[in-house]
Order: C-alpha cells, then structure tokens, then sequence
C-alpha cells in the first residue's frame, strides 16, 4: 500500500511540473527576430523618406526652370527692371533674359538680366524669385543657366548636367541648349560631374 501511495503521490507531482508556456530561450529569440524586423521596417521607412525628398527637390528644381524659360519666352520683368518709373516703356523693353543660378548648395534663385540706365547685364532678383531645397538635399552640379527672350534658347553651348545629391542616394536631369529640361532619374554619383543612372 505504501508503493501505491508513493506511485500516486510520484504522479501526482510530475502532473503538476509539466506546465505549458515558454522557455525562455524561446522568448529572447521571438523577441530578437521582432526587433530585427521593426529595425528593418525603420531603415526602409527612412530611406523611402529620403527619396521622396530628393524627388521632390528635383521635380521642384525643373519646375523652377521651366518657370524662368516661361518668363523669359513671355519677356516677363520685375518691375525695376524698368529704368524710368512712369515713362511708356515698360520693364519688358529693358529684358534681356532670365537666369536661374545656384547661390547657395540648398537654393535656385531667379534673376532678370535686364539693361538699366544704358548699363547692361544688371541683376534683378524676381519676387519670391528663390527656391529651397528639401533638408538634406544640396546641389552638387548646377551650371548657370540664361533664358533668352522670346526663343526661351539658352546660353549653353550643349546639353549640361544638374546633380542633385541627398543623404544616401542622388537624381540627375540635363538642360539642353534649346531649353530643354529632361525628366531625369536617380543616380550615383561617380565623380563630380558623373551620375551613373540606377
């Protein structure tokens, strides 16, 4: 009877330590592989982020160029290009053509070329004539780009690259001697007047 006694209360007890749940081990590598794939999930976040910003530096940028071609073809002029306020000239007739230069790594502006008391070649910023970058984008090739009046031509000699370089990836377009301004693509960029297309 004592055997009996002993095989039950033996049975008793392996019944209650064989608990369900998880080990430990088990936890820590469910929670490891959770975390890789949030990490992952981040660096895609980000860089998705990033290329829309650099996108959109660069659609801004052809945009801003194609406004200065616009004004240029239609001899639209800031207002003090017009040397002599209330005469019947008007600031279209001192017009020579429009620019858009970089000044700065992170902005275009729009500048008037206009001729101003018989001195010609003076600069005149548009209104609202500057464009800024998304943060973390930079020109790293813009050349200086004239407009000429009425044609919207410009004054490059053949087609010139814009290279627009972000954190971890870059777009580039070409302006044509025409004024044409290509749709573009990203890039890597290999020297600094090289993007090699992705």
């Amino acid at each position: 009877m004592v055997d009996h006694l002993m095989n039950k209360k033996f049975a008793l007890t392996s019944k209650t330590n064989n608990q369900s749940g998880f080990t430990l081990i088990e936890l820590l590598v469910s929670i490891t592989i959770l975390v890789l794939m949030t990490g992952m999930g981040i660096a895609a976040l980000l860089n998705q982020s990033e290329r829309q910003g650099v996108l959109q530096s660069a659609r801004s940028a052809q945009q801003f160029l194609k406004i200065a071609r616009s004004k240029a073809q239609a001899k639209q002029a800031p207002a003090e290009c017009n040397p002599v306020a209330g005469s019947a000239a008007t600031a279209a007739n001192f017009l020579e053509a429009v620019e858009v230069r970089s000044n700065t790594p992170t902005t275009l502006s729009l500048i008037a070329i206009c001729t101003i008391n018989d001195t010609p070649n003076q600069s005149v910023s548009y209104p609202n004539g500057e464009l800024r970058f998304t943060e973390g984008v930079t020109v790293s090739l813009f050349p200086t780009v004239r407009f000429n009046t009425l044609s919207g031509g410009t004054d490059l000699g053949s087609d010139e690259l814009v290279m627009l370089e972000g954190r971890n990836m870059d777009f580039s377009f070409n302006i044509g001697a025409t004024g044409r301004i290509d749709e573009g693509g990203f890039c890597t960029i290999v020297s600094p007047t090289t993007c090699t297309p992705l």
